[in-house]
């Protein structure tokens, strides 16, 4: 009889803690449940389910553009994502587009993938630039100066077709393309400088750029849709003037960007156009040594770079938690 009652308060022990696990378990899925982030906000108003997996899936596209094959980097960058999401938003608000991208963007440079957070960015802002419409009645009027109405700017040019070919000191070809169509006016040191350093594309292929027209039009346009797009102009034929007064400036040479410019605008959805940065770095190891993927996508889009490291402690300073001393702002330089 004992051991029959000590069978049955076993076995009555064990269903009360299955059942504690089972409400515990419950009670968790049902707090997740409650504080997750349930809908999002689209740009034009819509309240939407929100969808981990399409999250997911733009993740991993910025990783495969910046080159990062790692899948277990993918999910666990959404999982951090979410994690902030709903320590943010705690099941109560609903969530923008933006803020969403915003969590994103900073989670992946906390993990020290600045370079990928440039990717998701781009890739966001060609989605918002192709659907964006262009907007009027709130800009400014822009007057004609250097061009006339009805008559295209390079319609005033007389255009040739030419060689470009850059030698070395042996007189060697290190470059060439012919047949490229420029004005007439150019130089021929012009004309080498442009096709060589500023035409997009890779020799060969048909998407190579051939003409000057095409070069300026990839940059001059796409000015003027953004123009359009974040309502600069008062009407459409404000948005041509401009776009017809850039193009007959860069053109005719009468001013020039810089070569980021024209290396990146009308090209990458999210241009780097400025020649020179200074950054910033904080006083701590992950910081200084992310410098170096800062700097290095700078370098690659065509930009030069400075920094700014008196936030560093000087060498007559010690460690945290140490005896030792710092190396001081000197020995990054």
């Amino acid at each position: 009889m004992k051991e029959q009652a000590d069978v049955l308060a076993s076995s009555e022990k064990k269903s009360i803690q299955s059942d504690s696990v089972r409400i515990a378990e419950t009670s968790e899925a049902v707090l997740r449940y409650l504080t997750s982030v349930k809908s999002i906000r689209k740009r034009d108003g819509r309240i939407e389910d929100f969808q981990p997996e399409k999250l997911e899936s733009a993740v991993g596209h910025a990783f495969k553009e910046a080159g990062v094959q790692e899948i277990k980097s993918v999910a666990f960058t959404v999982q951090h994502v979410l994690t902030r999401l709903h320590a943010r938003f705690n099941g109560h608000t609903i969530p923008n587009a933006d803020e969403v991208r915003e969590i994103v963007a900073l989670t992946l440079i906390d993990e020290n993938l600045s370079h990928v957070a440039k990717k998701f960015l781009a890739f966001r802002t060609r989605d918002n630039a192709l659907e964006a419409k262009p907007v009027y009645g709130k800009g400014i009027q822009f007057p004609r100066f250097f061009t006339r109405p009805g008559v295209h700017p390079y319609d005033d040019i007389e255009w040739e077709k030419r060689d470009a070919t850059i030698t070395n000191e042996k007189g060697k070809v290190v470059f060439e393309q012919k047949g490229v169509e420029v004005p007439k006016f150019y130089s021929q040191t012009a004309t080498n400088i442009i096709v060589s350093k500023y035409f997009r594309g890779r020799i060969g292929l048909p998407e190579r750029e051939w003409s000057v027209r095409q070069l300026v039009d990839r940059v001059a346009k796409t000015i003027a849709l953004w123009g359009r797009q974040g309502a600069y102009f008062l009407s459409e034929e404000d948005a041509g003037n401009f776009e017809h007064e850039l193009t007959s400036i860069l053109v005719n040479q009468r001013a020039a960007f810089n070569s980021p410019v024209w290396f990146n605008v009308g090209v990458n959805p999210h241009p780097q156009c400025s020649a020179c940065f200074i950054n910033s770095v904080q006083d701590d190891m992950r910081s200084i040594l992310n410098l170096a993927v800062t700097e290095g996508m700078l370098f690659k889009y065509g930009s030069g770079s400075g920094v700014n490291l008196s936030t560093l402690r000087s060498s007559k300073e010690h460690l945290s938690q140490s005896s030792g001393k710092s190396s001081g702002p000197v020995s990054f330089m």
